[in-house]
């Protein structure tokens, strides 16, 4: 199902996909059992600076999405972010906002995707943890993306192994981009 997911992830990003100028990092530290043909990724510091970030959009449903390097998906490691339901988030004045993160339907789910790093595991899923938006100013409607909007924040996690159950460590992630204008594409 986790795999399922992952693909299905990345088709929506590259249906709906929305290149966008900014900046965003991610670092962590955990450990990965059966990694690579060569055994575990042993626990241990993780980091990079995203080459590529990117949002989707379908209706109130929002995803970010940051890349190490701008190739596809499946080739590089990346950061998703997929908030189920923006609406409550942009009536809500409050800041910073925070939005929990876990592996339930209405919670924010994010995915640390290891396809460079771990390609026999490429998946860690964050059990719990939160976004903290600094910035969050995203249009009403998802036909007008691109204008007067900015996103800034952090994401603070615990990612579960494989099983869905072990713990394997901690992720960090920040960004700070302007949604850019959303592309033509073939629906879903």
């Amino acid at each position: 199902m986790a795999a399922v997911r992952v693909v299905f992830v990345a088709a929506l990003a590259l249906a709906c996909d929305v290149q966008v100028l900014g900046t965003g990092a991610v670092e962590g530290r955990f450990r990965v059992v059966e990694c690579r043909p060569s055994g575990d990724f042993p626990l241990q510091d993780y980091r990079w600076t995203a080459g590529r970030v990117s949002s989707a959009r379908f209706n109130d449903t929002y995803q970010i999405l940051l890349q190490e390097h701008a190739v596809d998906l499946e080739q590089s490691d990346g950061l998703v972010v997929r908030i189920p339901d923006v609406a409550p988030l942009r009536a809500d004045g409050t800041r910073p906002l925070r939005v929990p993160v876990g592996r339930g339907g209405g919670l924010a789910n994010v995915t640390l995707s290891l396809f460079q790093t771990c390609p026999d595991r490429p998946q860690l899923d964050a059990a719990s943890g939160e976004i903290v938006f600094e910035v969050f100013r995203l249009a009403a409607r998802a036909e007008d993306a691109g204008r007067d909007e900015a996103l800034s924040g952090t994401v603070t996690a615990t990612v579960v192994g494989a099983d869905g159950r072990t713990v394997a460590g901690t992720i960090r992630a920040t960004f700070d981009f302007e949604p850019g204008a959303r592309t033509l594409s073939t629906p879903l």
